[in-house]
């Protein structure tokens, strides 16, 4: 019986502490989706996160790269009961999935809505000791970080040419 799991997130930027993430649910997996979600009011654009995440999970057969519109998240409800959307969802799109991999504390939550195990990796950030948030912030602080074909868009970004 094969393993399905599943990565998601918002990848905005995607840096090295998602990478290992990825990679740490690769090891675990026979196929892996990694699932990035996306509004309209994004600080950088899904088509762009896309291109990078395609790029970068190219060599890994086993991985496969998607986006998904976020027009399940309600963020004026608790952590708990916005993972009953989250799970839903998840159950719906990827009936496939039967773990998911995580470093965020929505993972208790969503594993107890969806039914799917969860492996949480990392939640301390002592791997990898940044956010997406600390590099759309500062990104020179972070370049070790940042994969080259992401840092790229932080030295020359599309709006500005």
């Amino acid at each position: 019986m094969s393993t399905t799991g599943l990565v998601f997130g918002k990848f905005m930027p995607v840096h090295a502490g998602h990478l290992a993430l990825i990679e740490f649910a690769r090891q675990q997996c026979d196929q892996l989706i990694v699932s990035m979600s996306y509004t309209p009011d994004d600080p950088i654009p899904a088509a762009i996160r896309l291109v990078w995440l395609t790029e970068l999970m190219a060599p890994y057969p086993s991985i496969e790269v998607v986006a998904e519109a976020d027009d399940f998240h309600d963020p004026t409800l608790p952590l708990w009961e916005a993972t009953k959307a989250w799970a839903e969802f998840i159950k719906k799109r990827f009936p496939t999935v039967s773990v998911f991999f995580a470093s965020e504390e929505y993972g208790l939550p969503l594993a107890h809505h969806s039914k799917l195990r969860y492996v949480p990796f990392d939640p301390a950030r002592e791997k990898v000791p940044v956010s997406a948030t600390l590099i759309r912030q500062a990104p020179a602080r972070y370049v070790r970080f940042i994969p080259d074909i992401v840092y790229s868009y932080f030295i020359d970004p599309p709006q500005a040419k």
